[in-house]
This record gives C-alpha cells, sequence and structure tokens, in this order.
C-alpha cells in the first residue's frame, strides 16, 4: 500500500511509517547501495571487455574487504 514504487524510497517511507526502524531502513539502504555499486561496477568491467554485461558477480572478482561488506549486506 505505499505510495513509493522506488525501492530506496519504500524503505524511507516504512521507516517512516514504523514497521521498520529508521536505523533499519538505513542499514538496508546501504546494504542496497553496496550491492548496486558491485554490480555495476561488474558490468562496467563486462561492457569494456567487449561482454554482454549480467548481474553474475563472481566472488572470485571481490577483495576479501568486499565480501566481508557483502557477507553484512545479506545478513
Amino acid at each position: 500500500g505505499l505510495a513509493a514504487v522506488n525501492t530506496f524510497e519504500r524503505l524511507e517511507e516504512l521507516a517512516v511509517l514504523g514497521p521498520i526502524s529508521r536505523r533499519g531502513s538505513a542499514d538496508l539502504l546501504d546494504a542496497l547501495d553496496f550491492i548496486g555499486a558491485l554490480r555495476l561496477r561488474h558490468q562496467v568491467r563486462m561492457a569494456r571487455e567487449g561482454r554482454r554485461p549480467n548481474n553474475h558477480v563472481p566472488l572470485a572478482d571481490l577483495s576479501g574487504e568486499e565480501r566481508r561488506h557483502l557477507r553484512a549486506a545479506f545478513k
């Protein structure tokens, strides 16, 4: 029943309405932003290599720090 269509806006709206806390909303927004940045960087790399971009980011392509952040984002 939310008016917002954008996921970021929906999470912010949920924090205002109360189903999730403001801190929970902020954590989810950070996780979504991080995952999106990883995906975009992967797609840019593929395009530069002349390959068709996809959403399958190999874990082997991530640094240890990125893997830790990704694990935390999914928690």
